[in-house]
């Protein structure tokens, strides 16, 4: 999913993408325009039941990564606390015990006494929630699946009370497993190579390729070199939520939308993550220092004369006995 924000002054470091003429695999010549529409409908079931996961997270002096299986849900690189709900259902394959983890870093230095390690008072807790699509998600049909909070710890050197786990520290990692039942059953990163194991530089370089492709094709009169990509970068979202026609139509349109952009792409720099215990790559900003940068894809824009941003995430990955060449986006 494409995610927005908005920059108050202009940013720096913009770079002419160079043309790439090398073939995705993940380009699918059966997904077009024409069909992208009648196509993710045909993969989307529905069922007498459609539980939908979601969890509010509250934390106080601290940053946040939330993974759901080792997959990214959420990053609060920007102090503040959401009053919304994060849908999970993107991350659980199948029924059965799920992996919630927390990757906590300290408050920003105006928050936290100037300090750059986890505050003894710092907290994160979580509320984990299942509700039915069917019902129409109403508060009155919530069911409360687990709740819990990153650990408390009596500390030496300290008179009474409780204190945050990793105080003291730049990072700390709190994982803990819930159950869910869902109706579905995918594969997807599952039956995909550890991508550890593989040469890193050239499989960077194949990488910096498939990104270069979407840069490059993300136009109005090249959209059709593409399209497939953006199906398989959506349909694991849309099948997991159990999504309505007019969702998948409005879905289609804003990709028609995005592609009319004028774009000004930016290059800040990137580095290699792995999520799914090594079978899921993504290239991320390696800027640690501007919130606005920190853990957004390296697919990176501004429009709206400079004064708005895009964030792209793409996430790829190398299926069961393929190669470095077969690196494709992940479905």
């Amino acid at each position: 999913m494409k995610k927005i924000i908005t920059l108050t002054i202009l940013l720096v470091n913009l770079f002419a993408c160079s043309q790439n003429k090398q073939e995705v695999k993940s380009m699918k010549t059966e997904i077009t325009k024409d069909n992208f529409v009648d196509k993710m409908l045909s993969e989307i079931k529905h069922y007498p039941e459609e539980p939908m996961y979601y969890i509010y997270v509250h934390n106080s002096l601290c940053l946040y990564e939330m993974l759901v299986n080792d997959y990214p849900i959420e990053k609060r690189f920007e102090y503040s606390t959401s009053g919304t709900p994060f849908y999970i259902n993107t991350a659980i394959l199948k029924s059965g015990k799920q992996k919630l983890t927390f990757r906590i870093y300290p408050a920003p230095k105006e928050y936290n006494k100037d300090s750059e390690v986890l505050s003894q008072f710092a907290k994160l807790s979580f509320e984990i929630l299942v509700n039915d699509r069917v019902t129409g998600l109403k508060i009155a049909n919530e069911i409360k699946v687990l709740e819990g909070e990153a650990p408390q710890i009596k500390a030496k050197g300290y008179s009474g009370g409780q204190y945050f786990a990793g105080m003291g520290q730049k990072y700390y990692e709190y994982s803990v497993e819930f159950d869910a039942k869902v109706p579905y059953e995918l594969e997807s990163w599952t039956a995909g190579e550890d991508l550890r194991k593989f040469d890193q530089k050239k499989l960077e370089e194949k990488a910096l390729s498939i990104y270069d492709v979407y840069r490059n094709n993300f136009t109005s009169d090249k959209l059709g070199n593409m399209i497939g990509m953006d199906y398989d970068n959506n349909i694991r979202d849309y099948v997991t939520e159990f999504q309505t026609k007019k969702k998948v139509e409005q879905l289609f349109l804003d990709i028609i939308d995005d592609a009319k952009r004028k774009k000004d792409w930016q290059d800040f720099g990137h580095k290699v993550v792995f999520y799914g215990d090594g079978r899921i790559l993504s290239l991320i900003q390696s800027n640690e220092e501007d919130v606005r940068l920190r853990g957004e894809s390296a697919l990176f824009y501004l429009y709206n004369d400079e004064s708005r941003s895009m964030s792209v995430p793409l996430y790829l990955y190398i299926p069961k006995g393929g190669t470095i060449d077969d690196l494709q986006v992940l479905r």
